[in-house]
Formats: structure tokens, C-alpha cells, sequence
């Protein structure tokens, strides 16, 4: 009788491996989200999602997924808004401090200068924003079009590379002349 119960109890290999197999998916998921990042006490960035998802990677990183997009809100040291970073998709890397954005991004700054394209990397540790996909930056003194673009991350200072197209207003004193 002993041994009828343990041959009765066995799992196959494969009972064995769709119970024990590695779940993939997201470990939270959150909807109407906000968070902000703070350095020192001070607000540096807000993130608003309609969704998202958290997911563990190796070694200690944390990806935040916004499959419904993203308003990356940026701060300067006294509070102000400095810029706002929009996209219908998202991912975040907590420990590698980087921002990946697609689909109708859009990056504005203070200085009513407004960034598009299709793909965008935020990456924080550098203090750096790029892409080399196509781009089209605007202002009230024009627009420039190019493939690539380099900025600091809150993109108050950035270089289109690879200028297609543009009409842009100069003023004298932009020219070097008085």
C-alpha cells in the first residue's frame, strides 16, 4: 500500500516544468500613474502614465513600461518646469538612469522650442538626449530638419546633425555683426 501512494504522487518533467517555468511578464501593473524623482529633496522629474507596467531584469534592474504613453515632466534647481517630454510609448531603467521613447515624440522646452521624431534615448548618467532617426526641431525663429540629434537631457542645449531642411530667422547680433 506505501508504495501505491508514492507512484500515485509523481509529476512528469513536464507538470514539473509549467509549474516551476519563469514567469516573464510584469510583476505590477498600475494604472494613473505619478511619480516623481527628486534629487536632495527637490523634484527633478514627474512621469505621468495612464498605465504601467514594472518589470524585475537581471541584476537588480528595474524597466518601468508605459505601453500607453508617457509626459516626462523636467525641473530646473528652483522648480520651474524646464522641459516636457511626451511619446505614446515608453520604457525606464532604474539603475541605468535612461529613458527610451517612441512613437510621436515630442520634447519641448522653455524656450518654446519643440523637438519631434520617433525614437528618443534619455540617458540621465550622461546627461544626455539622442537619437538618429529623423527630427524636426522648431521655434518661433524656425524650423530645422536633419537625421540625429544630440542635447543635454533637459534639451535646453542641442546640436541637429545631418540638416536637410530649414528656414530659421536670424538676428544681427546672431550673425557676429552689430
Amino acid at each position: 500500500m506505501v508504495v501505491g501512494m508514492f507512484l500515485s504522487c509523481g509529476n512528469t518533467d513536464q507538470q514539473i516544468e509549467e509549474v516551476t517555468h519563469n514567469y516573464d511578464g510584469p510583476l505590477e501593473v498600475s494604472e494613473g500613474v505619478t511619480m516623481y524623482f527628486s534629487d536632495k529633496g527637490m523634484a527633478q522629474i514627474k512621469l505621468e502614465t495612464p498605465l504601467m507596467h514594472r518589470y524585475q531584469m537581471e541584476e537588480n534592474e528595474m524597466k518601468l513600461e508605459c505601453p500607453t504613453g508617457m509626459i516626462v515632466t523636467f525641473y530646473d534647481s528652483v522648480g520651474e518646469v524646464e522641459s516636457i517630454l511626451t511619446a505614446k510609448y515608453g520604457e525606464m531603467y532604474s539603475n541605468k538612469e535612461y529613458i527610451m521613447v517612441k512613437k510621436d515624440v515630442v520634447f519641448r522646452n522653455s524656450k518654446e522650442e519643440e523637438l519631434n521624431t520617433d525614437l528618443l534615448h534619455v540617458d540621465f548618467k550622461k546627461d544626455c538626449v539622442y537619437t538618429h532617426e529623423k527630427v524636426v526641431v522648431s521655434s518661433p525663429k524656425g524650423t530645422i530638419s536633419g537625421v540625429g540629434l544630440h542635447s543635454n537631457s533637459k534639451f535646453t542645449d542641442y546640436k541637429v546633425h545631418n540638416i536637410n531642411n530649414g528656414l530659421y530667422n536670424l538676428e544681427g547680433n546672431e550673425l557676429g555683426t552689430n
